[in-house]
């Protein structure tokens, strides 16, 4: 499906926007002194922020139910939210540009009574592009969770009207994972008020947990108003900053293991094994954005044997189907090395103190499935070479994404939550707990990377603390 191809290739554009956009913070690993105040103060406490938008907007139409059930219809919503500026107090908020934080809560219905209402809550972060005192430019980013009071199993579950306008086969579990990325604006008034326009692109589902999954993808513009509530009745003091040197390494290694489990088809009500071994390599661009490479070894229990073809008896297609009854792979044989897959990661790190927010985009360099597809390819039959055209509604082609949270918990150890996707259709969900060993030269701080192997030392942070 093209569309869906383009919405998701927008959405990771924003994403990667924020990098882009913060960058101009950081400048050959110096930190940005805040630009109106003189280096040796920062401004006292300033306001907390409480926040109500109104919402509109539109579902975007990727699956046969969808389309019928946005025909005619838009969604409504409200955004609420409590927004808290960075105090320059710890070294993430200098690296970032002193980015606003805030929480919010939303709740939207989503035109039609198939799909019900969407209750989501969710942390955010606003990276400020432009700050003045009439007018503020920011790109927001938000990951929580999202609630439903509509999902497949409590609307029509015949499997001979799945694809009608009564089967919600969008969402398949009352709670899913939510997403959201966009532009606001904010115009400030007198008096501590402000006006916000706002267009936003969200995304709710499961991960492929349950199924059906078709997920929601969801465009909305919104409008509302702010209320500044500070913090003191004497505002105009300042106080000393604390200047924080740049990161004390600059690459660094991790090694990590994941596990979970996932369903491949609604009917069968199976849940499969799935895991993933991710050995990689990163290199710090300036002091909150690190690229590398990784190599990731999945493992997914979903490939047994599996799919029909006219020309079987029904013997066979009773043998085929004793796992699953899925019908997007031909897999004829029942060998462990047709769950196995390896993947090459182009890796993307933003490190927000203790967190990092991941955006992985590989390749796989190992998938015996890649001919094991039941529709044969227009071009290549089944025959494909490593790059190709396809349709993810028939194919998975031969690339992935990864999209996670990884949070230090002690020392350089971590624990991580990410969802592995086919572009827009989500494959896996990915609990994982790893290694992080970032590498320093001895006797330097942050110095370039000139000196042998054994001229270096691990980074451990919970050393300097």
């Amino acid at each position: 499906m093209r569309s869906g191809c383009i919405v998701f290739t927008v959405c990771m554009a924003i994403l990667l926007s924020v990098s882009a956009a913060c960058s101009q913070q950081v400048i050959a690993g110096k930190v940005r002194k805040p630009d109106a105040l003189p280096q040796e103060i920062t401004p006292g406490p300033q306001a907390l922020r409480v926040r109500a938008d109104a919402v509109a907007g539109v579902i975007l139409p990727l699956t046969k139910n969808l389309t019928l059930q946005t025909a005619r219809t838009a969604i409504a919503g409200v955004d609420l939210s409590l927004e808290m500026p960075s105090w320059h107090a710890y070294p993430w908020q200098q690296y970032l540009g002193t980015p606003t934080l805030g929480v919010g809560v939303s709740a939207i219905y989503l035109g039609h009574p198939t799909l019900g209402l969407m209750v989501a809550t969710y942390p955010y972060m606003a990276f400020r592009l432009v700050d003045n005192a009439d007018f503020r430019l920011s790109i927001k980013t938000a990951t929580g969770l999202s609630f439903f009071t509509k999902y497949y199993y409590n609307t029509d579950t015949d499997p001979q009207r799945f694809y009608s306008e009564a089967a919600n086969t969008s969402i398949g579990s009352v709670v899913n994972v939510y997403l959201a990325a966009g532009i606001d604006m904010a115009f400030p008034l007198k008096k501590g008020w402000e006006i916000h326009l706002a267009a936003d692109y969200r995304h709710a589902s499961n991960g492929s947990v349950i199924q059906p999954n078709g997920g929601l993808n969801m465009v909305t513009a919104s409008l509302g108003a702010a209320y500044n509530i500070p913090h003191c009745t004497n505002c105009d003091r300042y106080r000393p900053i604390k200047k924080f040197g740049p990161l004390p390494y600059e690459w660094s290694l991790l090694f990590s293991v994941s596990a979970g489990s996932r369903q491949l088809f609604y009917l069968d009500h199976l849940n499969l094994p799935i895991g993933n071994i991710h050995i990689g390599g990163s290199y710090n661009i300036g002091n909150w954005y690190a690229i590398g490479l990784a190599t990731d070894l999945f493992y997914d229990g979903a490939f047994t044997r599996q799919g029909v073809t006219p020309d079987m008896s029904d013997e066979q297609k009773a043998e085929q189907q004793q796992y699953t009854r899925f019908g997007r792979y031909l897999i004829t044989d029942d060998n462990f090395s047709n769950r196995l897959r390896l993947g090459l990661a182009l890796t993307n790190e933003m490190r927000i103190g203790r967190i990092t927010m991941l955006l992985d985009w590989g390749i796989y360099l190992y998938n015996p499935l890649r001919n094991r597809m039941l529709t044969p390819h227009p071009r290549y039959g089944n025959n494909r070479p490593m790059f190709y055209t396809y349709d993810i509604d028939t194919d998975d082609g031969w690339n992935y994404f990864r999209l996670g949270i990884r949070c230090r918990v002690w020392d350089n150890i971590f624990v991580q939550a990410s969802v592995k996707t086919h572009l827009h259709k989500a494959e896996m969900l990915e609990w994982t707990v790893g290694y992080q060993i970032p590498w320093r030269r001895r006797n330097s701080n942050h110095s370039s990377l000139t000196a042998t192997f054994d001229g270096f030392e691990i980074y451990h942070p919970e050393r300097e603390m």
